[in-house]
C-alpha cells in the first residue's frame, strides 16, 4: 500500500512537472495559452473547452463543432478570451487572453468532449498551461551618452542549447530589439535602429550601445524553454547628461549636412533608388503580384541567403525561405497562399505571388533579401485590394450583390459557394445543388436568394432582400471544394442609406417606415426606440404576440403611437407617431428581439421641417453621433467575439 502511494505522488509529480508555463504581466495587449492539437477529430460532434482549475474547472472558452462543420462559439469572459475560428483546420487551440490582470494567474487545461453513441459524456484532457501574471520591474538608469548599458533578464543561463530569446521595447508600439536561437543571433527581424547596437550576453542579459533618450521605455525579455514561457520586464531610464546640448549641436549640425547633401544626391541619382512601389487589384482577381527583384551577382555563392516577406502592419510573416535547404516559415493566415518562382536564388527575382487577395490584404509588405546577418536588399510595395461597391435605400425591397465568374471545373458539384459578412457570419450557403439555410445566420434567414444553378451559370450573385442600414457591411463570396480550398474569392462593400422622413412643422403624424420579411418568428419581440446622446435609449412602442397590452413606454409616448396589428406575419414593422411635436425629431430606431438577440434592425431619422434651432435639446448632440453609438451597444448583442478595434469598425 505504502508503495503504491509513492507511485501516486510520483504520477501527480510528473504530470505537474509537464504543464506549460507563461509568464506576462499587467499592462500587455495579450498572452498566448498554447496548444496545437496533432492527431485525428472524433467523427461526431466535439467541443475545445478551456477550464481554470481554481474556479472548480471553470468553463472560461468553449469551441463547439456540430454535426455539418458548422461553429458554435462560447465563452465566459467575451471581451477577454479568443480562439481562432479557422482551429479545426489548422489544429491551433491556443487561447488568447486579453488586457491580463494579477487575478488571471492560475492553471488552465484544454480538453477535448464528446458523447458516445451510447449518449455518454467522454472528456479527454490535452494540455495543461500555468498563467503567472506579475507586476514587478527591474529599473535601470544610463545617462545620455553613456557607451553602453546592459538590461539584466532573470532567467537561468543553464538553459537548453535550442532555447529561444528575444527582447521586445514597447515605446508605444512593439519592436523587435534582438532575438537569439539556440546560442546564436537572429538579427533579420531587428528594428532598424538598433542595428549594429545590441549584443546578447551568455546570462541572457541585452548590452545595448549608445543609449539615446528613445531608447527609454519598458523592454521585456522573452525566454522560450520547451514549451514555457518566460518574461522579466526592465524599465530603462535615459537621463540627460551634463553636456548635452553641446552634444546634441555637434550632432545635429553634421547630420543636417549629411542629410542635405544626401537630399541633392538623391535628385540626381533617383533613378538609380527605386521608391515605394504601389500595386492595385480587383478583390476577385485569383491572385497578385508583388515584385522584389535584384541583380543576380548578389545571389552568386550565397549557400546563407534568405528572403522573407513581411507584413508591416501586424509584423506577420508572409514567406520565410531559406537557401540552404531549411523548412520555410510563416504565419497561418498565409498558409497555402503564397508562392515564389523556382531558382529564385539563381534568377534573383524574389516576387512573392498572394492567392486569393482581399481587403485584409491591404497593406504595406517589406521584402528582405540578406546573407546571415547582413542585408543586401530591402524593397517596399504598398498593396491596395479593390473591393466593389454597392449602395441602395433602405425602402428598396432588395439589393443585388453582383459576381459573375468562369470555373473551369467539369464536376461543379463538388464545390460549395459560401456567402459571409465581415464578421464570418454565414449570409448564404449553397451546396451539392441546393441551398444550405440550416447554416446560415438566424439574421439573413429567408433575406438571401441565388439564381438557379449558379455554379454551371457562372452567377454567384446574392440578392439581399429587406436591406437596412444594418446590413451595411463588407460580403465575401467564396467557392472552395471538398478540401476546403480556396477556388475563386470576391468581395463587396455594401452600404445602405439610413431612411430620411421629413414632415411640415404642425402635421399631425409621421410614418417611420420598416418592412421586413412577413415570417418573423411569433416569441418575437419588436420595439421602438428614440436614442439619446447618453447611450441610452427610450422606448416608444414595444409590442409583443403574448400581450395584447402595449409593452413599456415612455409617458411622452403614451396614446401617440400605432402599429400593424400583425407584424409578426406580415413583416409591415411600420410605426405611425401622432401629434408631433417641436422636440420629436431626431433617431429611431426599430429592432425585433428574440431571446436576447437582435433579428432585425432599422434606423430611421424623423425631421420635423420649422422647428426651432434648439429643438431636440432631449437629446443635446448631434443626431449622427447620437446613432452611431447606441447602435454599437446593439451590434455587441449579436456579433460573435472579435478583437476591439474591428467592432469599432463594424459600427
Amino acid at each position: 500500500m505504502k508503495v503504491l502511494v509513492v507511485v501516486g505522488l510520483l504520477i501527480h509529480v510528473s504530470q505537474h512537472a509537464l504543464a506549460v508555463v507563461v509568464q506576462a504581466y499587467e499592462g500587455m495587449e495579450s498572452v498566448l495559452l498554447p496548444y496545437q492539437h496533432s492527431g485525428g477529430f472524433p467523427n461526431i460532434p466535439f467541443s475545445v473547452v478551456w477550464k481554470r482549475s481554481d474556479l472548480n474547472q471553470t468553463v472560461i472558452h468553449r469551441l463547439e463543432y456540430m454535426s455539418g462543420g458548422c461553429l458554435k462559439e462560447e465563452y465566459r469572459h467575451s471581451e477577454r478570451t479568443y480562439m481562432k475560428p479557422n482551429a479545426q483546420k489548422s489544429g491551433d487551440f491556443s487561447l488568447t487572453v486579453k488586457k491580463p490582470q494579477l487575478s488571471d494567474s492560475s492553471s488552465y487545461t484544454c480538453n477535448l468532449q464528446w458523447e458516445t453513441e451510447r449518449g455518454e459524456p467522454k472528456e479527454e484532457k490535452r494540455t495543461e498551461v500555468q498563467l503567472q501574471v506579475k507586476d514587478d520591474q527591474e529599473e535601470v538608469e544610463v545617462q545620455q551618452g553613456a557607451k553602453s548599458i546592459q538590461l539584466p533578464c532573470k532567467a537561468s543561463a543553464d538553459l537548453p542549447e535550442d532555447t529561444t530569446v528575444d527582447w521586445t521595447h514597447f515605446d508605444p508600439q512593439l519592436m523587435l530589439v534582438h532575438v537569439s536561437r539556440s546560442k546564436t543571433d537572429d538579427l533579420q527581424t531587428q528594428d532598424r535602429s538598433y542595428r549594429g547596437r545590441t549584443q546578447m550576453n551568455e546570462d541572457m542579459s541585452l548590452t545595448v550601445k549608445k543609449p539615446t533618450d528613445t531608447d527609454g521605455g519598458v523592454y521585456i525579455c522573452t525566454v522560450y524553454r520547451e514549451g514555457d514561457v518566460l518574461r522579466s520586464k526592465v524599465l530603462l531610464q535615459v537621463v540627460p547628461g551634463r553636456s548635452a546640448w553641446a552634444t546634441a549641436f555637434w550632432v545635429v549640425v553634421p547630420v543636417l549636412l549629411i542629410a542635405l547633401i544626401t537630399l541633392g544626391l538623391f535628385f540626381i541619382f533617383r533613378g538609380y533608388f527605386p521608391s515605394v512601389q504601389l500595386v492595385e487589384v480587383d478583390s476577385e482577381e485569383e491572385s497578385v503580384l508583388l515584385p522584389c527583384q535584384t541583380i543576380a551577382h548578389l545571389t552568386k555563392n550565397s549557400r546563407n541567403m534568405s528572403v522573407m516577406w513581411k507584413n508591416l502592419h501586424n509584423q506577420q510573416i508572409l514567406v520565410h525561405k531559406y537557401g540552404s535547404g531549411e523548412p520555410d516559415e510563416q504565419d497561418q493566415d498565409y498558409t497555402d497562399r503564397t508562392e515564389m518562382k523556382k531558382h529564385w536564388l539563381r534568377t534573383g527575382d524574389f516576387s512573392l505571388t498572394l492567392k486569393h487577395p482581399t481587403d485584409r490584404d491591404t497593406n504595406e509588405y517589406l521584402c528582405t533579401i540578406y546573407n546571415k546577418d547582413k542585408v543586401l536588399k530591402e524593397k517596399r510595395v504598398v498593396l491596395k485590394v479593390r473591393v466593389q461597391q454597392v449602395e441602395v435605400d433602405s425602402e428598396e425591397e432588395s439589393v443585388l450583390l453582383p459576381w459573375k465568374t468562369t470555373l473551369h471545373i467539369e464536376d461543379v458539384s463538388q464545390l460549395t459557394v459560401e456567402w459571409t459578412d465581415r464578421y464570418n457570419r454565414k449570409v448564404h450557403v449553397y451546396e451539392d445543388g441546393s441551398d444550405r439555410t440550416n447554416e446560415q445566420n438566424e439574421i439573413y434567414r429567408n433575406r438571401t436568394e441565388m439564381k438557379e444553378d449558379p455554379l454551371r451559370t457562372g452567377d454567384l450573385s446574392l440578392t439581399l432582400k429587406h436591406p437596412t442600414d444594418w446590413d451595411t457591411n463588407t460580403y465575401t463570396c467564396t467557392v472552395y471544394n471538398r478540401d476546403k480550398q480556396i477556388l475563386r474569392r470576391k468581395q463587396v462593400d455594401l452600404k445602405v442609406k439610413v431612411q430620411q422622413v421629413e414632415v411640415e412643422e404642425g402635421a399631425w403624424s409621421a410614418l417611420l417606415p420598416f418592412r421586413t420579411t412577413p415570417d418573423l418568428p411569433q416569441d418575437a419581440r419588436v420595439e421602438w426606440r428614440y436614442h439619446t446622446n447618453d447611450r441610452k435609449y427610450i422606448h416608444v412602442h414595444v409590442s409583443e404576440k403574448k400581450s395584447a397590452q402595449p409593452g413599456e413606454q415612455d409617458d411622452r409616448y403614451r396614446n401617440r403611437t400605432k402599429m400593424n396589428e400583425d407584424p409578426w406575419t406580415t413583416g409591415d414593422c411600420s410605426l405611425t407617431l401622432n401629434d408631433l411635436q417641436q422636440d420629436d425629431s431626431g433617431t429611431y430606431v426599430c429592432v425585433v428581439i428574440r431571446d436576447e438577440v437582435t433579428l432585425r434592425g432599422k434606423r430611421v431619422e424623423l425631421k420635423v421641417k420649422g422647428q426651432s434651432s434648439d429643438a431636440g435639446q432631449r437629446s443635446g448632440v448631434s443626431l449622427s453621433s447620437v446613432s452611431s453609438a447606441d447602435r454599437s451597444q446593439i451590434i455587441y448583442q449579436v456579433l460573435p467575439i472579435r478583437e476591439d478595434a474591428e467592432a469599432e469598425a463594424a459600427v
